[in-house]
C-alpha cells in the first residue's frame, strides 16, 4: 500500500525592501512533510524532558499568537474588572444616594396611593346625606366634570419622574 504524506511549503519572511532589488534571487522554498515534522517535535519534546528537568512543548508560530491574544484578552479582562472596581469605590456613596432617594419616592408614591384609594373607599349613608351632597355626587359621577380625571400632575413626585 502506497503511503501519501502531506506536504507543505514554507517561505521565509522576506523584507519588503528586498523585494524591490532585483539583484537578489527570491529566497529557496523548502518542502516539509508535516506529519514527519510532528512527529520531531514530538521526539524533541520527550527527549528535552528528561535532559531539563521540566515539561517542555515545542510550540508553532500560530500557537505563540494565539496565546499572546489570550493572554492580552485576559489582562484586558483583568483592567477592565480593575476600573470598575475602582468605579464602585469612588461612586459606590453616589449609588447609595441615590438608591435611597428612589426608595424614598417609590414610599411616597405608595403612601399617596393609598391615601386616595383610602378616602374614595368612604361609604356615605344615603339617610343623612342633604339635598346640595347629593348634588356633588351626581356631578363626581360625571368624568367630564370630575377635577380628578383632568389632573394628569402627580404632586407627590420630585422633579424628573
Amino acid at each position: 500500500a502506497s503511503r501519501t504524506t502531506r506536504r507543505t511549503r514554507f517561505v521565509d519572511d522576506v523584507p519588503e525592501s528586498s523585494n524591490n532589488n532585483s539583484s537578489h534571487p527570491p529566497p529557496p522554498i523548502l518542502e516539509i512533510d508535516v506529519s514527519k515534522l510532528q512527529r520531531t517535535i514530538s521526539d524533541l519534546e520527550d527527549l528535552a524532558e528528561p535532559c531539563f528537568g521540566a515539561d517542555i512543548r515545542i510550540k508553532t508560530r500560530s500557537q505563540l499568537y494565539a496565546e499572546a491574544r489570550q493572554a492580552q484578552k485576559e489582562d484586558e479582562q483583568e483592567e477592565q474588572e480593575r476600573l470598575r472596581q475602582q468605579q464602585i469605590k469612588d461612586y459606590g456613596g453616589d449609588y447609595v444616594f441615590f438608591a435611597n432617594l428612589f426608595a424614598k419616592c417609590i414610599s411616597q408614591c405608595t403612601t399617596a396611593a393609598l391615601e386616595t384609594n383610602a378616602n374614595s373607599d368612604k361609604e356615605v349613608d344615603p339617610d343623612t346625606m342633604d339635598q346640595n351632597d347629593h348634588d356633588d355626587q351626581q356631578e363626581e359621577k360625571d368624568p367630564a366634570n370630575d377635577s380628578r380625571h383632568n389632573d394628569t400632575t402627580l404632586p407627590f413626585l420630585p422633579d424628573g419622574f
